[in-house]
């Protein structure tokens, strides 16, 4: 887990196993690669046991309670993505995502 401030007094955290990410879907999709996720955010959470997502991250606003997801999907190699799918419960984990990444 790790916590990043951002727009303070927002705090972010990051791939706490405690954020509830039930109910996210597709939402968006961002330009980034995994190195540059890695950098900002730490290292991305174990794949999935069924293996349609290899990379992980999951963003709690500790201030407002959204949530967002960063991973991939089917993507094969994570190490050559470059495209990564943000998912969330409405349009606000767009921000959140690009607020987190700024």
């Amino acid at each position: 887990m790790k916590i990043l401030t951002v727009n303070r007094p927002h705090e972010v955290v990051v791939n706490d196993t405690q954020t509830d990410i039930g109910g996210t879907g597709l939402i968006d999709a961002i330009d980034i690669s995994f190195g540059e996720l890695v950098e900002r955010l730490g290292p991305p959470l174990p794949a999935t046991a069924d293996g349609k997502v290899q990379a992980e991250w999951t963003l709690e606003d500790t201030v407002t309670g959204e949530v967002a997801t960063i991973y991939d999907w089917h993507s094969g190699s994570v190490e050559q993505a470059h495209e990564w799918n943000i998912g969330g419960h409405n349009r606000n984990a767009i921000n959140l995502v690009r607020q987190t990444l700024a």
